[in-house]
This record gives C-alpha cells, sequence and structure tokens, in this order.
C-alpha cells in the first residue's frame, strides 16, 4: 500500500495538520471522479442540473470532450495516490501554502494561449509536495483549504496543470498575473473555458465544492 513520508517537520501539530488533510484529499477527488463518471454514461442516479452547473462554474460548458479532460486529470490524480508513496515536506523559511518543484519535461507557462500540447496525464514516482507557513493557518475544507492546496499542488505534479497567466493581459483585478482564487478562477471558466481545464486552482475550487461526507 502506498504511504506518506513526512520530512522536516519539528512542530508535531504540523504533523498532524498535514496528514489529517491528506487523509480527505482522496475522499473529495473521489467524489469528484464518481460525478464525472456519472455525467459522462447520464446517470440518473445524481442530479444532472445541479452537476451541469457545478462543472460549468469551474471549467466552462459540461460537454463530452471537457467533462473527458477533467475525468482523466482527476481519475489520474486518484491513481496516483493509489499506486505512488508521496513525500510531504515542511519548509519553515516559506511563506508560501505549499508548492512543488517542476519535474524534468514540465514546462509551464508556455500553455496559456493554446493547451493542445498540454501532457498527458502520467503516474510519477515518489513526489514531493513542500508545505510553507500559511498551511497552517489555512482551513482544512473549502476554498484556500489545505485539502484544496493537496490537490491543487498534485495537479501540477500529476497532470501539468499550470498556474495560467491571466489570458486577457497584465493582472487580474486583485492583483494576481495568474489565475488564483475563486473569483478569476470562475472567469477564466466562462471566457476561457481551455484554460480552465488546464488551471490548477479550477481543479482545487471543483473538488473541495463537494461535501466530505
Amino acid at each position: 500500500m502506498p504511504t506518506q513520508t513526512y520530512t522536516a517537520f519539528a512542530n508535531p501539530a504540523h504533523k498532524t495538520q498535514v496528514q489529517n488533510a491528506f487523509k480527505d484529499v482522496s475522499v473529495l477527488l473521489g467524489k469528484a471522479d464518481s460525478t464525472l463518471n456519472k455525467l459522462l454514461t447520464n446517470d440518473s442516479s445524481i442530479n444532472g442540473k445541479v452537476e451541469d452547473a457545478r462543472f460549468t462554474t469551474w471549467f466552462g460548458p459540461p460537454t463530452a470532450a471537457n467533462l473527458t479532460v477533467v475525468k482523466n486529470f482527476v481519475h489520474t490524480i486518484l491513481r496516483q495516490l493509489s499506486g505512488q508513496n508521496t513525500t510531504l515536506t515542511n519548509v519553515p523559511t516559506s511563506n508560501t501554502v505549499a508548492y512543488m518543484i517542476p519535474l524534468a519535461g514540465q514546462n509551464f507557462g508556455t500553455q496559456a494561449l493554446n493547451y493542445t500540447d498540454a501532457q498527458a496525464p502520467a503516474i510519477v514516482p515518489t513526489p514531493t509536495i513542500y508545505i510553507g507557513r500559511g498551511f497552517y493557518t489555512a482551513p482544512l475544507l473549502g476554498k484556500d483549504s489545505q485539502v484544496g492546496t493537496i490537490i491543487h499542488e498534485l495537479s501540477h505534479i500529476v497532470c501539468s496543470a499550470e498556474d495560467v497567466p491571466n489570458p486577457a493581459g497584465g493582472a487580474y483585478p486583485d492583483g494576481f498575473l495568474d489565475t488564483y482564487g475563486e473569483t478569476n478562477c470562475k472567469w477564466l471558466a466562462t471566457n476561457h473555458s481551455a484554460q480552465a481545464l488546464h488551471n490548477a486552482d479550477n481543479y482545487l475550487f471543483y473538488c473541495c465544492s463537494f461535501n466530505l461526507q
């Protein structure tokens, strides 16, 4: 069975926070994966109107093509977690919430206008997620949460999802140059669906919109 390795955690309470968040990641990814599969197969056991609206909010039109892209990303992250160990490393000098280091062949920032060359999702041997100080003050669940942060970083590692630069050029009204945050992700889904399908924060918000239970 895959395991998690926790390194450089001098504070046991911080390690416990990361462990608790990691436990819930697979649950929310599983709910998203199941829902996407049911949408693709027109399964009447879900409320199609509600789930279409949820998908549209974060990824644009729920076409078969769009649903398939998101389904493949989510399912591959689940396969990653069920098949590979993960290292989570505390970085007490970092003010960020979390980050990952791009792997060989991952060239972020080059696909903002055209995602036809985006890499196919692939299983990554023993990836590392680096946890910064901002992680410990974030809520466990919900938007901008600890669980969502781990999903965000896994989407980078496994699926080469990007932090998409503002397609309109320059900064968003909140000052971000890349597409972070609820408002900007909704705007991206509405106006640039192709980019939303490959934006890490859109996966964070979509998965975290499901209830844990």
